[in-house]
């Protein structure tokens, strides 16, 4: 008992040095004990594994108790399943059963290493229901080792979708009526199940006639499929007139809908005293029959010249129909300028009605002196017929040199045409200074005109010793110190550079020469060119006085103002509150300028008789 004690102690932990066997064969250096045996301590004691002696029944014997080196406690070469756990090992069961908790290869089990186990009853944690080694959802067994399953949520695509446990699609819930049926196939029509949203309606067969059409929506009037004994007939379409009314019901005669090829009319009704008799035809004017809603008249002809016209209406005037014996002409428009006047009476002359292509008028008419001769011809000048309206006289010639010019105007002085034996001239300009003066008298020396480039000067009269001699040529002017004669004026007419107020220049031009007064200026040409000739000659260094025209009027505004209103000659009312008098400035071009008398400006003067 000792010896197996001992024996089992040595396994696990070695046997002290000090034991004592009982019944132990002793033994000598040298002396051999039986090979079941060995000497130990001068005994003869049984081999053990861990004793460092390797016996028949043992691989090894490194006599250690160490598992990680290469010899065992069990005196064999470490291995997988050998139920010694080793550190390069996760687990060691000591079986060969690959389905538990501990592989063949001495790694736990997981999910996804491909060996499904078999030791966990369904429900317990680590039960799995297969394990294909993959992270793939989508074939037979899901990454988290359970069996794909139709209605997982998943769609399997290892599998044709026709293929047993194949699917189409997966939405995960049991909904019959969505797009993915409960056995994971898509939703189609002809299914059996109605798909909401999609469909009106799945009767799952074929038949076109039936509740149900083939493409999964309600039967229907206007589908185009006759629902058997509920519609007579179904053509698809919203036309009344092809054979099929739209309420699937075959047409008849008198249910209002023409049909085309078929009736001429329909109108609903059996009165056969409109427009459509009883049997669908129509009835036609000229039958003899008066339609009283239609025809006003039907006397059984087609004569277009009677009292009822083809139309069967009454005949009358503008229907385009003349009618015999009442009617000149109908030419059935309301057109009065054409060769039938509305009340169907042919154009004449006269009748004021324009008669386009042959009438150039008609006012309707005798009168001579107005826009449209009597034999409606447009009045015209030279026709010898005055137009109040717009001639002034019409003496029927194209004469220019008599009373009447050939634009039926009045011969005048002014008019460009010298009227013979009455104007000596008429160049039909205002011009005072050519060879025709305004009165259509030829000018002459002393006329009191002056003509330009022919005359120097012109004082109205033939007399010598008066700075303008008998031929009109000037004599020179005495004038004062700082007064200088100008050029190119009927008058004599002249500059003064000494500054004065308003009426001390007057006095000054009266003295300078005899019946001369400040210069009067009509308009602003004729200022311009006293500008020009002032600037050219140097002597436009300031302001200057001028005088203005007697006999009109002018309403001054408050304060300084530019008059600038050319229209006519100007004049100064002395009793004007403030007196202001005229002059012109330097640095304007073409105004007059108002300023009190009592300033001093230089001034302009001229003859004035």
């Amino acid at each position: 008992m000792l010896r197996i004690n001992c024996l089992i102690f040595v396994l696990l932990m070695g046997c002290p040095p000090t034991a004592t066997f009982y019944g132990a064969q002793p033994c000598e250096d040298g002396t051999e004990c039986s090979t079941e045996q060995q000497c130990r301590s001068g005994l003869c004691v049984d081999a053990s594994c861990g004793d460092g002696i390797i016996q028949l029944d043992e691989s090894c014997d490194d006599g250690n108790q160490d598992n990680e080196d290469e010899c065992s406690i069990l005196c064999q070469p470490p291995r997988c399943g050998d139920g010694l756990l080793k550190s390069d090992e996760d687990c060691d069961d000591g079986n060969d059963l690959q389905e538990d908790a501990c592989t063949n290869s001495c790694k736990l089990a997981a999910c996804g290493d491909g060996i499904p186990r078999v030791d966990i009853e369904p429900g317990i944690a680590g039960y799995e229901e297969c394990d294909d080694g993959n992270e793939v959802d989508t074939d037979a067994c899901r990454s988290s080792c359970r069996e794909s399953v139709c209605g997982d949520g998943v769609v399997r695509t290892d599998l044709s979708p026709d293929a047993v446990d194949g699917e189409s699609c997966d939405d995960g819930n049991t909904v019959m009526t969505d797009q993915c049926l409960n056995n994971c196939t898509l939703a189609t029509c002809g299914d059996g199940v109605v798909h909401e949203g999609v469909e009106d309606c799945d009767d799952g067969n074929e038949v076109e006639t039936d509740l149900c059409l083939n493409d999964c929506t309600s039967a229907r009037c206007g589908d185009g499929q006759i629902q058997a004994g509920v519609e007579a007939c179904d053509d698809g379409n919203q036309d009344n007139g092809d054979g099929c009314l739209n309420d699937c019901r075959l047409p008849r005669c008198g249910d209002g809908f023409v049909q085309r090829g078929v009736e001429a009319c329909d109108d609903g009704n059996e009165t056969e005293e409109d427009a459509c008799l009883s049997d669908c035809t129509e009835n036609v004017c000229g039958d003899g029959i008066l339609n009283p809603n239609l025809e006003t008249c039907d006397d059984g002809n087609q004569s277009p010249t009677d009292a009822c016209t083809t139309e069967c209406q009454t005949a009358r005037c503008g229907d385009g129909f003349v009618y015999l014996g009442q009617e000149a002409c109908d030419d059935g428009n309301r057109n009065n300028n054409d060769s039938c006047v509305n009340d169907c009476i042919l154009a004449q002359c006269g009748d004021g009605y324009t008669w386009e292509g042959q009438e150039a008028c008609d006012d309707g008419n005798a009168r001579q002196e107005d826009n449209c001769l009597n034999n409606c011809v447009a009045n015209r000048c030279g026709d010898g017929f005055r137009n109040p309206e717009a001639e002034a006289c019409d003496d029927g010639n194209d004469a220019q040199d008599d009373s009447c010019l050939r634009n039926c105007q009045e011969a005048r002085c002014g008019d460009g045409v010298q009227y013979v034996g009455v104007e000596q001239c008429d160049d039909g300009n205002a011009d005072q200074g050519d060879a025709c003066l305004n009165n259509c008298q030829t000018a002459r020396c002393g006329d009191g005109q002056l003509q330009i480039e022919v005359e120097e000067c012109d004082d109205g009269n033939l007399q010598d010793g008066d700075d303008c001699d008998r031929n009109c040529q000037s004599e020179g002017l005495d004038l004062p110190d700082n007064c200088y004669e100008l050029d190119g004026r009927n008058r004599a007419s002249f500059y003064c550079r000494d500054a004065r107020g308003w009426d001390t220049a007057r006095a000054r031009c009266n003295l300078a020469l005899n019946g001369s007064d400040l210069m009067s200026l009509e308009t602003s040409d004729e200022l311009a060119a006293i500008r020009q000739q002032l600037r050219e000659s140097g002597h436009l260094t300031t302001d200057f006085w001028v005088g203005l025209v007697d006999n009109n009027g002018f309403n001054f505004a408050p304060g300084p103002a530019w008059l600038n209103d050319w229209g006519g000659p100007l004049f100064y009312d002395a009793n004007e509150r403030g007196r202001r008098c005229f002059r012109i400035r330097r640095i304007d071009e073409r105004n007059l300028h108002d300023k009190r008398c009592g300033e001093r400006y230089h001034y302009l003067c001229e003859q004035v008789r």
